[in-house]
């Protein structure tokens, strides 16, 4: 039984990695399209003031210490600001980051949580032409190199204590 537990966990950190790792290559993805003034975020018709609003209620139905609300929080505040609301950011954003907000806000639980299975994450990073397998594969390398060195260091100390 412990053993599953175990290999769960390890699971659950391979999956969270890939997650954190895929919001990165988006956050990255979106910046390119903006300095390439391409029209894939932004140039829309909807007035600045609604789109604040929108962004608002987003911040504002997401409770403070949910795991995406602490993803959103690490990834768009500076390192003072950190534990404090968005909407002091909201209120001076641009339309490029309200649109990035809104997006953030609805992938963060996705992203950030223990228990999701990233689909919503995997689904906006292809719709942005990322390659969700290319960009899975080192991560999921690197986590399993670290649960087999976990497992020896395991098997090591059982060695020890039969002794």
């Amino acid at each position: 039984m412990r053993a599953k537990q175990v290999e769960e966990l390890w699971q659950r950190r391979t999956s969270h990695a890939c997650r954190i790792a895929l919001h990165e290559a988006l956050r990255k993805r979106q910046q390119e399209l903006i300095d390439r003034k391409e029209e894939a975020i932004g140039n829309t018709t909807i007035p600045l003031d609604a789109l604040r609003l929108a962004v608002r209620t987003a911040c504002e139905a997401i409770r403070p210490q949910q795991d995406g609300a602490l993803h959103l929080q690490s990834v768009w505040l500076s390192k003072e600001a950190k534990g404090h609301s968005l909407i002091p950011l909201i209120e001076k954003a641009d339309q490029n980051t309200l649109l990035r907000l809104l997006l953030d806000f609805s992938i963060a639980q996705d992203v950030a949580g223990k228990f999701s299975h990233g689909k919503g994450i995997e689904a906006v990073s292809k719709a942005y032409g990322l390659n969700v397998a290319t960009l899975k594969a080192p991560i999921e390398k690197e986590w399993g190199e670290k649960r087999r060195v976990s497992y020896d260091k395991r098997k090591a100390r059982r060695r020890l204590r039969t002794r």
